[in-house]
């Protein structure tokens, strides 16, 4: 039986839509939900032209409802959500053991 399955399957750019606007623009669609930054994140993007730039990826959470969004900053008046959720799990990672 032939066929592609994901555990086989190469990995692939894609695309797909993502809300974006003014940084605080996304900072206030989480504050509508009570969420407030949980955790801040230094990383790297691709852009338009290919280039990896700088970023920084931020996790919005409310404890209450345990709603969350993790949104990226490419610049300082650029934000993106990319994605929203419910439930958020912190894993206790033991020292010196590996993935």
């Amino acid at each position: 039986m032939l066929g592609c399955s994901p555990a086989f399957a190469e990995p692939y750019w894609t695309q797909k839509p993502v809300q974006c606007g003014t940084a605080q623009e996304m900072i206030d669609i989480t504050m509508r939900f009570g969420e407030a930054p949980t955790v801040i994140m230094e990383g790297k993007t691709m852009n338009t032209t290919g280039a990896l730039t700088e970023s920084k990826l931020v996790i919005a959470h409310n404890k209450d409802t345990e709603t969350w969004t993790l949104l990226e900053f490419t610049d300082k008046d650029t934000g993106c959500i990319l994605n929203t959720g419910r439930g958020l799990k912190v894993i206790p990672w033991p020292k010196g053991k590996s993935l």
